[in-house]
């Protein structure tokens, strides 16, 4: 729990006792009295708080408003402090961003206001006063003004429309309760994925662990996989969120145990996936996408309405004006963590990128014959250099001769086809001829993982890349 260290001077510098003289001791109530709240400068305000619940609220009533940075608001933690969650708010209100009427208006910033003064009820933060350190009427007058504050913010969510709250709030509400109800389908995976994981530490731990061990691992993973997209129905939230990252970091650590430098290259991309654990990723990916959306509506009503078309037409199409969003600070929600692959070894592995020609199913395996890549090649034979000169070379003067061939003609042919490739058949199963697939494999025996699979290039083109369809053995 954090308070923004500039504010905090605030209330432990000494001086600002000397400056004060009386508490003015208030019960104003409503939306106007959060609003317009100046602070009344008591002496308390220059006391030591020593936890940071009754510090923030001692600022929100002693140092007026000031401003919640993205880093504070998603470092709350609403369940299990209220009360911290509460003073944020009440400072932030009295800013000029959480107000539709100012031109630094930050919609995102009251959306966060509101979800925060619908989760934290007025009983709640009473509950939380009566055991902070603050004196007994500035817990009165705290109590007053956060009622006042949650009017106001909900006075100014209304005015801005049902629109308004169906791009802002309601696909960051849709979101959190569909995880939180994909993440009670799942829990059960959670204990049997945490005690695998603890055995497989504990092979790693003791020396080189069974090849049964890593195929166990995938195989749990995959499992899991099938059973989360049911519910999550993204990929990359499956293999990113807790369970997945569980599963995945065992798999790092069982195949840097084994030396299995393959397998340790072809998860890479897994492990670069964006971090899914925390569950206010999902609110803020809806939001993200619902903002998205909005500015290509808006894009196209502005193009209409630029080119003339009646206002009773757009109307009709647009009856809610879409709305001129610029990028927004994600208050509410918080941005999937970036990750990297972390290092491997790849001294004794081959990486190939190739066009698959056809794929052999043989039990558990799978051998990929990738497209021929030969040349051939038409020439006389019998050659010589005559003493005629063909030509000069004018920066080297290097002298060139004409040359003579009185032999056969002959055709040679030269094979650069990539060499066939053993991975495990659950990873080409829907792999298709002419798609590029991505492989690692040992260099000796020519076994490996596949690490991706992308769509077929077009047509005279060997090199481009396409776009993905299948990462490790998942179709996307």
């Amino acid at each position: 729990m954090r308070v923004p260290k500039i504010v905090a001077l605030l209330i432990t510098l000494p001086a600002c006792a000397a400056v004060v003289k009386s508490m003015q001791h208030r019960n104003t109530t409503g939306p106007a009295y959060a609003a317009t709240y100046a602070a009344p400068g008591p002496k308390e305000c220059a006391g030591s708080y020593t936890d940071p619940q009754s510090l923030a609220a001692a600022i929100a009533m002693c140092s007026g408003s000031q401003s919640i940075s993205v880093e504070d608001a998603q470092a709350l933690s609403v369940d299990t402090d209220p009360l911290q969650a509460a003073a944020y708010v009440t400072s932030s209100v009295v800013g000029s961003g959480s107000d539709p009427q100012d031109p630094y208006f930050n919609p995102s910033l009251l959306s966060w206001e509101w979800d925060i003064t619908m989760r934290v009820t007025d009983d709640a933060v009473a509950t939380a006063l009566a055991s902070s350190q603050l004196p007994d009427f500035m817990r009165t007058d705290f109590a007053a003004r956060y009622t006042a504050v949650r009017q106001l913010v909900q006075q100014r969510v209304d005015s801005l429309g049902d629109h308004w709250r169906e791009v802002f709030i309601k696909p960051a509400m849709t979101a959190r309760a569909d995880r939180a109800a994909a993440d009670q389908v799942l829990a059960p995976w959670y204990d049997e994925a945490n005690s695998f994981v603890k055995d497989a530490d504990k092979a790693v731990l003791a020396g080189k662990p069974p090849e049964k061990l890593v195929d166990d691992a995938l195989a749990m993973r995959r499992n899991y996989v099938a059973a989360c997209l049911k519910v999550r129905k993204h990929l990359d939230r499956c293999l990113g969120d807790v369970v997945g990252n569980m599963l995945t970091a065992a798999i790092h650590r069982l195949a840097t145990a084994r030396g299995d430098q393959a397998l340790d290259a072809a998860e890479a991309n897994v492990r670069r996936l964006d971090d899914y654990s925390d569950p206010r990723t999902d609110e803020w990916q809806a939001l993200h996408e619902s903002f998205e959306a909005e500015r290509a509506r808006f894009a196209e009503y502005q193009q209409a309405k630029d080119s003339g078309i009646s206002p009773e037409v757009l109307a009709e199409r647009w009856p809610q004006p879409p709305l001129d969003i610029e990028p927004q600070d994600g208050y509410l929600g918080i941005a999937p963590a970036e990750r990297d692959g972390g290092n491997y070894e790849s001294g004794d592995v081959d990486v190939v990128e190739e066009e698959v020609r056809q794929v052999k199913h043989a039990g558990k395996k799978a051998t990929v014959l990738f497209r021929k890549d030969t040349y051939t090649d038409t020439y006389q034979t019998n050659c010589y250099e005559t003493n005629k000169v063909s030509s000069v070379d004018r920066e080297t003067g290097q002298v060139y001769y004409e040359e003579r061939c009185s032999g056969p003609y002959t055709t040679t042919t030269t094979d650069n086809t990539k060499k066939p490739v053993t991975v495990p058949w659950v990873e080409v199963a829907h792999v298709k001829a002419k798609e590029i697939i991505h492989v690692v494999v040992d260099r000796k025996s020519r076994v490996g993982h596949v690490s991706y699979v992308m769509k077929p290039r077009p047509k005279g083109d060997s090199y481009s890349s396409t776009e993905q369809v299948q990462l490790r053995e998942w179709r996307q």
